[in-house]
């Protein structure tokens, strides 16, 4: 069953609301964007601390872009909720992300569970569990 969840048609990013938990118990409640273009999911390193998490608990990682090299990590968080759909153990990488007014990126390592369709025009994404 598709379950709809409603962004904004006119701004400039598809910005949708989340939940990650951490495994302490810790939950964050978040702003995405959706990135199919982002391989993991991100968050910044605000997030990271509100669920508990530190650099010693995962991976370290450089992000490379356009405008320079990020640092952080990567791990598994216990669960994200976005799209009316919660995923458990979803890998994300905790880096800053260039200024804009969103707590992280909603990418493919969420996203790739799932078969959407997004509805620019309309402000809608449509989405169930493959």
């Amino acid at each position: 069953m598709l379950f709809p969840a409603q962004f904004d048609p006119n701004d400039s990013l598809i910005i949708i609301g989340a939940e990650v938990s951490g495994s302490n118990g810790r939950s964050a409640k978040v702003r995405l964007a959706v990135d199919t273009a982002a391989s993991l999911t991100t968050l910044r390193p605000y997030v990271a601390t509100a669920l508990g998490y530190n650099a010693s608990d995962g991976t370290p990682i450089a992000i490379r872009s356009a405008i320079g090299v990020e640092r952080g990590y990567k791990t598994k968080v216990e669960a994200i909720t976005a799209l009316s759909v919660t995923l458990r153990g979803v890998m994300v990488q905790f880096v800053e992300l260039a200024d804009h007014d969103i707590d992280g990126l909603l990418g493919l390592s969420f996203l790739y569970e799932l078969n959407y369709e997004i509805r620019s025009k309309e402000g809608r994404i449509f989405a169930e569990r493959a």
